[in-house]
């Protein structure tokens, strides 16, 4: 796992590392990491099913509870298909997008 920061956002880029092992390492750093928005950035072409799916969505409900925004890039969900609470999109610039979306709702109180 590659971990950059950009302002108050942190980008967490799956390398080699298979998806059940990328979603352990951010289950252990999540506590230093839930201060900050996360944007999950996945391999292409894998298959999210699953106990995977699950902790995505588990990750992203209790981020969101912190009033922080969590936003996965992957080629393997769509809109359609991704859980209900789970923010999808194709790249990395959507993702920051996203994030600045909600940090606008958030101040508005929406």
């Amino acid at each position: 796992m590659q971990i950059s920061t950009q302002n108050n956002i942190a980008i967490l880029t799956q390398k080699s590392e298979l998806l059940t092992d990328f979603l352990s390492q951010l289950q252990q750093q999540w506590p230093s990491l839930n201060s900050q928005h996360l944007v999950l950035v996945l391999l292409a072409k894998q298959d999210i099913a699953g106990a995977a799916l699950s902790l995505i969505e588990e990750l992203s409900a209790a981020h969101k509870e912190l009033r922080k925004s969590f936003v996965l890039v992957t080629d393997a969900l769509d809109y359609d298909t991704a859980p209900e609470h789970v923010e999808v999109v194709p790249t990395l610039q959507e993702a920051l997008d996203v994030i600045e979306m909600e940090e606008i709702e958030r101040d508005l109180g929406i």
